[in-house]
């Protein structure tokens, strides 16, 4: 089963399970996995329970995927994420993201905790990232185009 078959293996079992689909992603970073408790109308899959999707192992990541509204806007708020620097390969990394494109979302907020190191920010501030430089060596987008 190629990388493709996977992702709409894993987008189905999401539709089955969630309902009217989410119009916008959240990707809850280390600290804000609690908005996902906020969710109306939630339901909540445990990512082991969803095929193929890889399991959070950082601490503070529920690893679960809870679907639900906020301000009647349908939202999936992922509670957890892998990362490449825990040796898992870019195509996992991306994963998520991907299924995310195949249930018909078209905007999705990255949270993470970039601004930790800067002293002069408290515990909690928002801050926004508008470009990043890829020092990884890598690229998600190589292989095969998913047009």
């Amino acid at each position: 089963m190629g990388a493709y078959e996977r992702v709409e293996e894993a987008a189905a079992a999401v539709r089955a399970a969630c309902g009217r689909l989410p119009e916008t992603a959240i990707v809850l970073g280390s600290g804000l996995g609690d908005f996902a408790d906020t969710l109306g109308e939630a339901v909540a899959t445990n990512y082991a329970a969803i095929p193929h999707w890889p399991s959070s192992n950082v601490v503070g990541h529920a690893g679960r995927l809870v679907v639900g509204t906020v301000a009647g806007k349908r939202i999936a708020a992922l509670s957890g994420r892998v990362h490449f620097y825990e040796g898992h390969d870019l195509a996992t990394v991306v994963f998520a993201t991907r299924v995310m494109g195949r249930l018909g979302v078209k905007r999705i907020i990255l949270t993470n905790a970039a601004g930790g190191i800067n002293t002069g920010f408290a515990q909690g501030a928002l801050m926004v990232i508008d470009d990043h430089i890829n020092l990884l060596g890598s690229n998600p987008l190589v292989g095969a185009n998913d047009e």
